[in-house]
């Protein structure tokens, strides 16, 4: 197994908290003369693209500051480790933002104006638009820089609707459902809903058909929604840590999959369609249950097929209880027979014993007399 697959199945047998590894494509990444020059040529356009980042971390913050209302024009938001529990209503005016990194907050929805195109869901400072030049702060974590913004010749409201979101993780927050306007983030690359409370996703997920990476570990699902199997470009799903018992039969469907985490479920068995993707090249399940492997994809030496024993010390422990258990039963089961074998050997030998006193001869015998009367 090669360097970059076994980081990738560490990544994600640990759960560890890297937000920037890609789907796994077997293939090597290389810097060229020409990135490293481009690199070069656009360190100040990146220098200025930091100030289109908005970064909170630490759970001092517990509500969004007063002046990102007005910061539109971001592109990147980076919230993590706080106590924030709501995003903001005005979210849906961020048309801009490309990347909303959100775990292991407090959050327990996402609003339905994520997707939502609708007017009547903006917020009401938001009336009129002309030309503006503020003079607002943009802010990393506590610190705040003062940067010049300027917007010209708004004839109306923007629309709304995050089109340009490419990467979502909400990972490890307290979500119970997904709203389905999050359907309309059409150009949805990434989308990671790790350890949260969900069951089921809304069927209008399904026009996410760009989504190449889909993470939905940890969390209750009893079946593959139906509508990660319409991500037509899906190549890494990690579905571990669930309830599930079963995979659909036309798993197929997701013809581009490189990548699949099943593992910490309870299958017992897998489909026959996983042999018919022919991108598929690693698979990583737990055996405790499974009984039932299609041949092909055992023998395939193109496919990493990963059997893993989450409870191996636990199992040996509880076999090894077992035995004792009946092993214990036995010699108790085997003391009672010898007992009773004992009381049976001395009731037949009582027994013999009485009988072999019958064949001797009497120590006295009586007379008797019979008289007939003719």
């Amino acid at each position: 197994m090669r360097t970059t697959e076994l980081n990738l199945l560490q990544h994600y047998l640990e759960r560890t908290t890297l937000t920037h590894m890609q789907p796994y494509t077997g293939e090597h990444s290389s810097t060229t003369e020409a990135d490293q020059q481009d690199h070069k040529d656009y360190q100040d356009q990146e220098l200025d693209q930091t100030k289109l980042i908005l970064q909170l971390e630490g759970d001092q913050w517990k509500h969004f500051p007063a002046e990102l209302q007005w910061m539109t024009y971001l592109k990147e938001w980076h919230i993590r480790g706080t106590k924030i529990s709501q995003l903001p209503d005005y979210l849906a005016l961020f048309t801009q933002l490309a990347i909303l990194e959100i775990p292991k907050n407090a959050i327990t929805e996402l609003p339905p104006e994520i997707g939502d195109n609708s007017v009547d869901s903006f917020p009401s400072f938001i009336n009129t638009w002309g030309k503006l030049s503020l003079c607002i702060a943009a802010f990393s974590m506590s610190v705040f820089s003062v940067i010049q913004w300027s917007t010209s010749n708004h004839s109306s409201p923007p629309s709304g609707k995050l089109t340009e979101l490419r990467e979502l993780n909400v990972s490890y927050n307290r979500l119970c459902k997904i709203p389905p306007e999050l359907g309309n983030c059409e150009n949805m690359e990434r989308l990671e809903l790790t350890g949260n409370f969900l069951s089921e996703l809304p069927f209008e997920l399904r026009n996410l058909t760009q989504v190449v990476h889909l993470d939905l570990a940890e969390n209750s699902f009893m079946s593959i929604p139906i509508c990660t199997l319409r991500m037509s470009s899906l190549q890494l799903l990690d579905l571990s840590n669930n309830q599930l018992t079963d995979l659909p039969q036309d798993m197929d469907r997701l013809d581009q999959l490189v990548t699949l985490f099943v593992h910490k479920n309870k299958l017992m068995y897998l489909p026959q369609a996983l042999t018919n993707i022919s991108t598929l090249k690693m698979i990583v399940v737990s055996a405790e249950d499974l009984t039932c492997i299609p041949t092909r994809l055992c023998s395939n030496p193109d496919i990493k097929f990963i059997r893993l024993y989450d409870n191996m010390f636990t199992k040996t422990c509880e076999e090894t209880k077992k035995k004792e258990k009946t092993k214990r039963k036995r010699w108790r089961e085997q003391r009672e027979e010898k007992v009773k074998d004992s009381g049976d050997k001395e009731f037949i030998e009582a027994y013999i014993g009485s009988l072999q006193d019958r064949d001797t001869v009497p120590f006295s015998t009586t007379k008797v007399s019979i008289a007939c009367l003719l």
